[in-house]
């Protein structure tokens, strides 16, 4: 059960994330007819590419990564479930942190940052 706290911290994570161009994310409502440890917020950001490789001739300017947030209030944890399912869509490529704040997540967005640009 998701506490309001809880909401509010996530409610704030999603305005800023949908505020970075490039960005969208999703809340993921639990209920009976949805996976058990799914994240909270579920979504993508668009990273403009910069390699050596000459790919903007095929059309391609930027990558969007997979990106992932369980929500928690300062000082709890994640439940098992929630971990292994974190730990299924890592082993899948995504790019998944469980955070407490905003600010945890920019973090989050910075580290991401580091492989694409």
């Amino acid at each position: 059960m998701t506490s309001k706290k809880e909401t509010g911290i996530r409610n704030k994570i999603k305005k800023y994330l949908n505020s970075i161009p490039g960005c969208k994310v999703w809340v993921n409502h639990g209920s009976m007819f949805s996976e058990a440890g799914r994240p909270d917020l579920t979504g993508f950001i668009s990273f403009d590419i910069n390699c050596s490789l000459d790919i903007s001739s095929i059309g391609i300017k930027n990558v969007p990564v997979f990106i992932a947030l369980e929500i928690k209030q300062p000082g709890q944890e994640a439940k098992p479930h929630q971990i292994v399912k974190i730990q299924e869509m890592r082993g899948k490529g995504a790019h998944v942190a469980i955070v407490t704040s905003v600010e945890e997540t920019k973090e989050f967005i910075d580290e991401i940052k580091k492989y694409y640009i």
